[in-house]
């Protein structure tokens, strides 16, 4: 049984092995926008590669081992030092640069820099701090995100009130329009029906003429024959 774990313990941390690789070649790619294959990142760079790594003095041990000979607790160490950006990569030529600049001590000595991130440790009240106003900052735009959802809802609604409004206005016009029209064909009907009565009546005075002036015509005659 002992050969199974052991063959289950190489698994996992070649597959470790891998993660740390792949975070390390992203991590290349994001500061120097150079693309390294994974399984050719190193973490003791040789002379052509164009990056070095950057660490912090506490986890200057990180880069003492090849990835090769690393552990899975080393794997994890190290992606976590890139995460907390205790560990950066830098151009080779920049990383000459810092090694040939000294760097001074509060005592006025000069201390080589190295391969080492000569940057304060922030403290725990000091992040706290930090944390705390960022924490304001995000209840601060959460506020704001609401009263704008507030505004937004309230016009929303105001909206809703005018367009409804819109549309019974729209009623009331289109029934007044139905009156209109309906009174209008009532009003073209008696048109029609005095404009046939007129025409009637014309005719009626028309006969009511010629059986005058037949009646005339009749009466002139008798009195000429007496």
């Amino acid at each position: 049984m002992a050969p199974i774990h052991r063959n289950h313990g190489n698994k996992r941390r070649a597959e470790r092995r891998h993660q740390c690789r792949v975070r390390l070649a992203q991590h290349i790619y994001e500061k120097l926008g150079v693309y390294i294959d994974a399984t050719r990142v190193r973490l003791k760079p040789g002379p052509d590669d164009p990056y070095r790594w950057l660490v912090m003095p506490s986890k200057k041990h990180l880069l003492e081992k090849q990835l090769s000979k690393s552990s899975v607790r080393d794997y994890d160490e190290i992606c976590s030092a890139v995460d907390d950006s205790a560990l950066e990569a830098v151009p080779a030529d920049e990383y000459m640069q810092r090694r040939a600049i000294p760097a001074t001590d509060s005592t006025g000595s000069t201390q080589r820099v190295g391969n080492q991130l000569n940057r304060p440790v922030e403290s725990f009240a000091t992040k706290t701090i930090h944390l705390t106003a960022e924490n304001d900052m995000l209840q601060i735009a959460h506020q704001e995100s609401v009263a704008r959802a507030d505004r937004a809802e309230a016009a929303l609604t105001d909206m809703r009130i005018e367009l409804q409004d819109a549309q019974n206005l729209i009623q009331q016009l289109q029934a007044e329009a139905y009156d209109l029209n309906g009174k209008l064909q009532k009003s073209l009907c008696m048109m029609e029906t005095y404009k046939k009565r007129a025409q009637d009546s014309d005719k009626a005075i028309q006969t009511l003429v010629e059986a005058v002036d037949t009646a005339r015509s009749q009466a002139s005659s008798t009195c000429s024959y007496f």
